[in-house]
């Protein structure tokens, strides 16, 4: 939605707080934490919790 200038990037964000009751939406959390830090979590549990199905 963000990338095709359908939304800007609160509606989004407000979706996953009040859809999701989260206290912060996933885009203002990569925000304040950086793409390295989301990019390093999301490597780090594929390796650990990914298992190629049956």
């Amino acid at each position: 939605m963000v990338e095709q200038d359908v939304a800007p990037t609160a509606d989004p964000d407000s979706a996953i707080v009040h859809g999701y009751r989260q206290r912060v939406g996933s885009l203002r959390l990569t925000g304040m934490v950086g793409l390295n830090a989301r990019l390093a979590i999301e490597q780090y549990l594929r390796q650990t919790l990914w298992r190629t199905p049956i």
